[in-house]
């Protein structure tokens, strides 16, 4: 079952949310986000999406991905529990 959050958010914006990796449409399943084209899943935390999901580059181009989104679970922007 979907949060309230998420069903609101999901109903408000989903003409504009899209699949990063693929840009196929996303459906709302349960507590995650699903990419109706290529079947990504994606989680949500309290209706935000996370959307996060790896480069596929065939050269030696770092993906910097994940480096990222630890930066931003461990150093939250902005920070107002500061």
């Amino acid at each position: 079952m979907s949060s309230p959050a998420a069903d609101d958010l999901y109903s408000r914006h989903a003409d504009i949310l899209c699949c990063p990796r693929c840009g196929g449409a996303l459906t709302l399943d349960a507590d995650r986000f699903v990419c109706a084209q290529c079947a990504q899943a994606y989680p949500s935390q309290d209706g935000i999406p996370s959307l996060f999901t790896p480069n596929e580059w065939s050269d030696a181009k770092e993906d910097v991905t994940q480096k990222i989104k630890a930066f931003y679970e461990e150093n939250p922007f902005p920070n107002y529990d500061d």
